[in-house]
């Protein structure tokens, strides 16, 4: 009877019921988008694909930064201070390239261009969430994201 199992819910998945895409709905205009500052901003602005991304987060990157990203071994990402960050594309370029030295793996080749260009965006969101009992700032203080977006890009108020 468990090897049945064990084959039926191997054959399931095969067949296309795995997990499904959290990025599903929004991958067309995510995969549409130029991977730079505006666009991570933006994004991060867009509360259906931050619930979408968080999906991603915390299948991908709570186990170093923690589901809330308040940082376990990786640093925290609610406060205004950063490690290698000092844009907003710069966190799609660190999800994507790593930091091997500082333990972060490079995603390139686990994530799609969508999915790393809307973590990214996850990330930036994070800033100046409720980061209580989160790891110490590390790195350099930033300016704010508005300060990335262009004179037509519409702001939050």
């Amino acid at each position: 009877m468990r090897r049945v199992i064990i084959v039926a819910g191997a054959s399931a998945m095969l067949a296309g019921c795995g997990p499904s895409d959290p990025l599903a709905d929004h991958r067309a205009e995510i995969e549409g988008l130029e991977v730079s500052d505006e666009a991570v901003v933006l994004l991060s602005r867009r509360e259906e694909i931050m619930r979408a991304s968080s999906e991603l987060f915390v299948t991908n990157c709570a186990a170093c930064h923690n589901a809330a990203g308040t940082g376990l071994t990786g640093p925290n990402l609610t406060d205004d201070a950063y490690l290698d960050i000092e844009t907003p594309v710069d966190l799609y370029w660190v999800i994507t390239d790593g930091r091997h030295a500082k333990g972060m793996p490079a995603w390139d080749r686990s994530l799609d261009d969508a999915e790393r260009l809307a973590l990214a965006a996850y990330a930036a969101a994070l800033r100046g969430s409720d980061g209580r009992g989160g790891k110490k700032p590390e790195g350099e203080v930033i300016p704010e994201w508005e300060t990335f977006l262009s004179e037509s890009a519409p702001r939050r108020r």
